[in-house]
Protein backbone atom coordinates (compact mmCIF):
# COMPACT_ATOMS: atom_id res chain seq x y z
CA UNK A 1 0.00 0.00 0.00
CA UNK A 2 1.32 3.46 -1.37
CA UNK A 3 0.60 6.42 1.09
CA UNK A 4 0.15 9.91 0.30
CA UNK A 5 1.94 12.73 2.11
CA UNK A 6 0.10 14.89 3.32
CA UNK A 7 1.38 18.46 3.91
CA UNK A 8 0.38 20.97 6.55
CA UNK A 9 0.48 24.65 7.33
CA UNK A 10 -0.01 26.68 10.25
CA UNK A 11 -1.53 30.42 9.08
CA UNK A 12 -2.01 33.20 11.76
CA UNK A 13 -4.25 36.26 11.00
CA UNK A 14 -6.23 33.81 8.59
CA UNK A 15 -9.50 35.45 8.58
CA UNK A 16 -8.46 38.60 6.30
CA UNK A 17 -5.71 39.18 4.60
CA UNK A 18 -2.41 38.39 3.71
CA UNK A 19 -3.24 35.18 6.45
CA UNK A 20 -6.63 34.69 4.55
CA UNK A 21 -4.46 34.62 1.17
CA UNK A 22 -1.90 31.78 2.30
CA UNK A 23 -4.62 29.41 3.66
CA UNK A 24 -6.57 29.69 0.58
CA UNK A 25 -3.25 29.64 -1.81
CA UNK A 26 -1.52 26.75 0.55
CA UNK A 27 -5.05 24.61 0.06
CA UNK A 28 -5.02 25.03 -3.39
CA UNK A 29 -1.66 23.47 -3.71
CA UNK A 30 -2.96 20.50 -1.96
CA UNK A 31 -1.83 21.52 2.17
CA UNK A 32 -4.16 20.81 5.04
CA UNK A 33 -4.07 24.30 6.66
CA UNK A 34 -4.79 24.82 10.23
CA UNK A 35 -5.58 28.67 10.45
CA UNK A 36 -5.82 31.32 13.12
CA UNK A 37 -7.29 34.63 13.84
CA UNK A 38 -8.65 36.82 16.45
CA UNK A 39 -12.20 37.39 14.76
CA UNK A 40 -13.88 34.16 15.42
CA UNK A 41 -16.46 34.14 12.98
CA UNK A 42 -14.78 35.94 10.29
CA UNK A 43 -11.93 32.74 10.42
CA UNK A 44 -15.16 30.53 10.12
CA UNK A 45 -15.96 31.92 6.86
CA UNK A 46 -12.75 31.73 5.53
CA UNK A 47 -12.77 28.53 6.23
CA UNK A 48 -15.56 27.08 5.24
CA UNK A 49 -15.06 29.47 1.31
CA UNK A 50 -11.46 27.20 1.38
CA UNK A 51 -13.04 23.46 2.39
CA UNK A 52 -15.84 24.26 -0.78
CA UNK A 53 -13.17 25.42 -3.05
CA UNK A 54 -10.48 23.20 -2.58
CA UNK A 55 -11.69 20.17 -0.49
CA UNK A 56 -9.03 20.44 1.96
CA UNK A 57 -8.75 20.57 5.42
CA UNK A 58 -8.84 24.03 7.06
CA UNK A 59 -9.15 23.98 11.17
CA UNK A 60 -9.69 27.41 12.08
CA UNK A 61 -8.84 28.03 15.60
CA UNK A 62 -8.89 32.22 16.82
CA UNK A 63 -6.04 33.62 18.29
CA UNK A 64 -4.29 37.20 19.11
CA UNK A 65 -2.51 37.53 16.69
CA UNK A 66 -2.17 41.46 15.76
CA UNK A 67 1.40 42.48 15.84
CA UNK A 68 1.08 46.39 15.31
CA UNK A 69 -1.14 46.82 18.72
CA UNK A 70 1.21 44.01 20.17
CA UNK A 71 4.37 45.78 19.55
CA UNK A 72 2.70 49.13 20.45
CA UNK A 73 3.48 50.62 16.75
CA UNK A 74 0.87 52.40 14.60
CA UNK A 75 0.51 51.40 11.27
CA UNK A 76 1.41 54.37 9.50
CA UNK A 77 4.63 54.22 10.54
CA UNK A 78 5.29 52.06 7.55
CA UNK A 79 4.55 54.71 4.14
CA UNK A 80 1.24 53.23 2.03
CA UNK A 81 3.20 52.97 -1.25
CA UNK A 82 5.13 50.55 0.37
CA UNK A 83 2.34 47.90 1.02
CA UNK A 84 1.58 45.05 -1.51
CA UNK A 85 -1.49 44.08 -1.52
CA UNK A 86 -2.44 40.31 -0.06
CA UNK A 87 -2.90 38.44 -3.43
CA UNK A 88 0.66 39.95 -5.03
CA UNK A 89 2.34 39.33 -2.03
CA UNK A 90 1.63 35.77 -1.30
CA UNK A 91 1.87 34.93 -5.02
CA UNK A 92 5.53 36.55 -5.20
CA UNK A 93 6.30 34.33 -1.73
CA UNK A 94 5.02 31.34 -3.16
CA UNK A 95 7.37 31.51 -5.85
CA UNK A 96 10.30 32.80 -4.33
CA UNK A 97 9.58 29.36 -1.84
CA UNK A 98 9.30 27.34 -5.39
CA UNK A 99 12.68 28.75 -6.50
CA UNK A 100 14.08 27.22 -2.86
CA UNK A 101 14.64 30.77 -1.62
CA UNK A 102 15.69 30.32 2.14
CA UNK A 103 14.16 33.99 2.65
CA UNK A 104 12.00 35.34 0.38
CA UNK A 105 11.11 39.39 -0.34
CA UNK A 106 8.82 39.92 -2.86
CA UNK A 107 9.03 43.78 -2.82
CA UNK A 108 12.58 43.73 -3.38
CA UNK A 109 12.56 44.80 -7.56
CA UNK A 110 16.07 45.67 -8.37
CA UNK A 111 17.93 42.43 -9.27
CA UNK A 112 21.08 43.58 -8.34
CA UNK A 113 20.05 44.47 -5.11
CA UNK A 114 18.62 41.01 -4.49
CA UNK A 115 21.67 39.22 -6.11
CA UNK A 116 24.11 41.45 -3.56
CA UNK A 117 21.83 40.13 -1.23
CA UNK A 118 21.55 36.69 -1.62
CA UNK A 119 25.81 37.10 -1.83
CA UNK A 120 25.76 38.66 1.85
CA UNK A 121 23.71 35.60 2.82
CA UNK A 122 25.60 32.67 1.52
CA UNK A 123 28.88 34.63 2.66
CA UNK A 124 27.09 34.52 6.54
CA UNK A 125 26.47 31.06 5.69
CA UNK A 126 29.88 29.64 6.20
CA UNK A 127 30.15 31.96 9.74
CA UNK A 128 27.47 30.50 11.63
CA UNK A 129 28.22 29.23 14.83
CA UNK A 130 26.27 26.03 14.99
CA UNK A 131 24.25 25.94 18.36
CA UNK A 132 25.15 28.76 20.25
CA UNK A 133 25.13 32.63 20.14
CA UNK A 134 28.41 34.13 19.02
CA UNK A 135 30.47 35.92 21.39
CA UNK A 136 28.75 39.73 21.06
CA UNK A 137 25.44 38.24 22.06
CA UNK A 138 26.99 36.32 25.70
CA UNK A 139 27.78 39.86 27.48
CA UNK A 140 26.39 40.69 30.18
CA UNK A 141 23.35 42.92 29.69
CA UNK A 142 23.87 46.38 32.26
CA UNK A 143 21.70 47.36 34.25
CA UNK A 144 20.68 50.89 35.52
Amino acid sequence: MTETAVWKAIVTGASTGIGAVYARKLAERGYDVIAVARNAERLEANADRIRKATGRAVLPGPTDTDMWARGGVPESVVPRSMIMNPEDLVSAALVGFDRGEILTLPTVADESVWAAFEAARQGLWTSLAAGQPAPRYRQPVATA
